[in-house]
């Protein structure tokens, strides 16, 4: 199936359970743990996937050009262009959502946050040999906060001249950090 990769297509979607990602291709991936927070990165050709694991919590961050209604389960569905910040809860955590469409870009945007090394890279998007002033990428930045994580993502198109940075709070009310 042809997708239009853009930041006009983008959509913001959190799930409450795993999402079956072999329907993507998968660029990149890391993991990072702190106490029982688990949290895995994932680079989605232009796009990203986090999926978040605390004791029996699992939830599932997805920004995609992938069109249509949310799937099943859906807690938040929102288009890259909203820019209002975005709240969603369930039983033992909650998460804030910021987007910012971002345009007229001449290089990648940084991150707002300082993050070391180890909690972030970027992953340029395999493109056709054709000279290109820069190559679309997607960064992953995130820091381990004492009861969740916050993770920021920058994917940017530079045929558009724009880029979709996302900022997502997630906060656990069980304690993560006792022993699995």
């Amino acid at each position: 199936m042809f997708m239009l990769y853009s930041v006009k297509t983008l959509h913001y979607r959190l799930f409450d359970k795993n999402i079956d990602l072999t329907q993507y291709r998968i660029i990149k991936s890391q993991s990072a743990q702190h106490g029982n927070l688990k949290a895995s990165f994932y680079v989605l050709g232009a796009s990203h996937a986090v999926i978040l694991q605390s004791g029996s919590t699992s939830l599932c961050e997805l920004v995609t050009c992938t069109p249509g209604e949310a799937p099943d389960n859906s807690i938040l569905d929102l288009p890259g262009c909203y820019h209002l910040p975005t709240c969603a809860s369930g039983k033992s955590w909650n998460c804030v959502v910021n987007l910012e469409t971002l345009f007229e870009i001449k290089e990648a945007p940084a991150f707002y946050a300082e993050y070391p090394p180890v909690n972030c890279f970027i992953s340029d998007y395999p493109v056709p040999p054709v000279p290109i002033r820069l190559l679309p990428q997607t960064h992953i930045g995130w820091k381990f906060l004492t009861n969740g994580i916050e993770i920021e993502t920058i994917h940017t198109y530079p045929e558009e001249n724009s880029a979709l940075r996302s900022f997502s709070t997630f906060k656990f009310l069980e304690d993560f950090h006792e022993a699995a």
